[in-house]
């Protein structure tokens, strides 16, 4: 995974490595700075010095708990100048920067996700119907049954979950054959 501008490898240790946490985190970031960037905006239509600065240090904090030193960096300057006409010099600069980030983000989680879906893992998605697939065709019952366990989680998701749940009922029905070209079709699409 690779966003301009932020040290994933720093934002990933702080979740020990978990992957799937850390694009969560990436999701409730960009959804929660678009708010707080709205606000930020708010305050500096109105001159609100002291407000701008408690939203930037908030933002210099999610900054921070992301990887993403530069524009932290950046906040930090704007909350401890205390100086109006340092925040009217940077903000448009800082701001623009910022959105650039978000679109960045948005770009590497749309990538990992399936269309229409809320950040689905694809990796481990296609390990899971491989596995499936392959109890299928050595006709392995125990196999199977885990591994249908494994999608059951897909279910749901936009999209993909009514394939999975029409791969599920085809392996419960016996419509093994039906179960595999679902499956295929399934990976096709990832």
């Amino acid at each position: 995974m690779n966003i301009p501008g932020v040290n994933v490898e720093k934002g990933l240790a702080r979740l020990g490595g978990r992957v799937k946490s850390y694009q969560k985190i990436l999701g409730v970031f960009c959804k929660d700075s678009r708010g707080k960037l709205t606000e930020l905006q708010e305050c500096f239509d109105t001159q609100n010095t002291a407000l701008y600065i408690t939203h930037v240090h908030g933002l210099k904090s999610a900054l921070g708990n992301i990887g993403a030193e530069k524009l932290a960096k950046d906040a930090e300057m704007l909350e401890m100048s205390g100086d109006w006409d340092f925040v009217v010099a940077n903000h448009d600069a800082y701001m623009k920067e910022f959105n650039i980030l978000l679109a960045d983000i948005d770009k590497v989680l749309a990538d990992a996700a399936i269309p229409g879906g809320p950040y689905v893992d694809k990796q481990k998605l296609a390990i899971a119907l491989g596995r499936l697939k392959q109890n299928l065709v050595v006709m392995d019952f125990g196999g199977m049954k885990a591994a249908s366990d494994a999608l059951m989680e897909y279910e749901e998701a936009q999209g993909i979950g009514p394939k999975i749940k029409a791969v599920l009922h085809n392996r419960l029905a016996g419509e093994y054959d039906a179960a595999i070209d679902g499956i295929d079709e399934l990976l096709r699409e990832l």
